[in-house]
C-alpha cells in the first residue's frame, strides 16, 4: 500500500507554472520515477489506460512517494507533457498509445517501461530494469508487421 502522499499538495488545477515546485525536487534526483496510477479506495494502483489514469505517481525508489500530479485532461498528448514538464527521466505505464506519444516521451530522453497492473507499485519500481522498454516493443512491432 502506498501511504504518505499529500494530494493538497500535489498542485490541484493544473495551469501555468502548476509543477514548478515539483520540478526543482525532481531535478535534484535522475533515479525519481513517475508510474500512472488511479486510486482504488485510499491506495494507488498501475492504470492501464495512459490518457484516462487519474494522475501520476512521483517515487523515489530508495525512499517513499514524493508526489502525486493530477491528470486534469485525461488525454494522451496532454499526460505525455505532464510528464515532460515534471522532468522525471523514468516512467512505469500499462501502456502508450499512439506513436506520437511515444516519440515525445523517447524524444525528452525519457526512459518508459510497460507493466501489468497485477503487480503492486513498489514490485514494479524494485524490477523497473527488467521490465520491457518502449522503443524495444515498438521495433519488434515494426518488424512483425513488415515480415
Amino acid at each position: 500500500m502506498i501511504v504518505g502522499v499529500d494530494e493538497r499538495s500535489a498542485y490541484g488545477a493544473r495551469g501555468k507554472g502548476q509543477i514548478v515546485g515539483l520540478v526543482s525536487v525532481l531535478a535534484r534526483s535522475s533515479n525519481l520515477t513517475a508510474i500512472t496510477v488511479m486510486k482504488v479506495g485510499a491506495d494507488y494502483r498501475l492504470c492501464p489506460f495512459f490518457g484516462k489514469c487519474d494522475g501520476l505517481l512521483i517515487v523515489e525508489p530508495a525512499s517513499a512517494p514524493v508526489a502525486f500530479i493530477p491528470n486534469t485532461d485525461h488525454d494522451p498528448a496532454s499526460l505525455s507533457r505532464l510528464i515532460i514538464e515534471s522532468k522525471i527521466r523514468r516512467l512505469i505505464c500499462g501502456f502508450v498509445p499512439q506513436a506520437e506519444c511515444q516519440k515525445m516521451l523517447l524524444q525528452a530522453g525519457i526512459d518508459v517501461r510497460l507493466a501489468s497492473g497485477a503487480y503492486a507499485i513498489p514490485d514494479l519500481i524494485f524490477d523497473f530494469a527488467n521490465l520491457p522498454e518502449v522503443h524495444d516493443l515498438a521495433a519488434r512491432w515494426a518488424h512483425q508487421t513488415v515480415q
